[in-house]
């Protein structure tokens, strides 16, 4: 779903842990160089409550030049959760 907004080059979706939900939803999002994030912003979430219910809407959205892989080469979701945790930390 979010890697069809234009502007998205890559998309990974977590759960990470909540203090009033236990767990929420949270998007990492590595965009091309022609769309700002901030417009991009509006622009995923506005795509998202069109299509899912409220629980499945990312409260959080980050974005990142790169992912971090795992030996498999495939999105270290550890290591993106973690990163998301650290941030929402130091809020």
């Amino acid at each position: 779903m979010i890697n069809g907004v234009d502007g998205v080059s890559a998309c990974a979706v977590i759960g990470v842990a909540d203090e009033l939900l236990g767990e929420s939803v949270a998007a990492i999002v590595r965009t091309d160089t022609k769309t700002p994030p901030k417009n991009l912003r509006n622009t995923i979430l506005s795509a998202c409550m069109a299509v899912f219910p409220s629980h499945k809407v990312p409260r959080t959205l980050e974005f990142v030049e790169e992912f971090p892989l795992n030996s498999s080469l495939k999105f270290d979701l550890i290591k993106l959760r973690r990163m998301i945790e650290e941030k929402q930390s130091r809020q």
